[in-house]
């Protein structure tokens, strides 16, 4: 099996994703280093918001559950950000 996928950027971003299995949720650790607000919507491949990952102000590091909405894939991540930020 290959390794995970590793995204990394800084500020404000649209990136895209791939899932290890297009059908089934996926884990995805997730940080931020800023002070202002950090969100990490999930997109699907017509690029419009289907969940919302991540919402907090300042720094994070966390773990959450992607892909879980019946028929839609996640293919994309729009990440609003005023730090570094690092999706695997």
């Amino acid at each position: 099996m290959p390794p995970p996928a590793v995204y990394e950027g800084a500020g404000t971003q649209t990136i895209e994703v791939t899932l290890p299995d297009a059908d089934q949720a996926a884990i995805a650790t997730i940080a931020h280093q800023g002070g202002s607000n950090f969100a990490v919507w999930e997109l699907d491949s017509g690029l419009a918001q289907v969940d919302l990952a991540v919402n907090t102000i300042g720094n994070y590091n966390g773990t959450v559950i992607v892909n879980l909405t019946d028929g839609v894939t996640t293919t994309g991540l729009e990440i609003t950000a005023d730090g570094t930020w690092r999706v695997g």
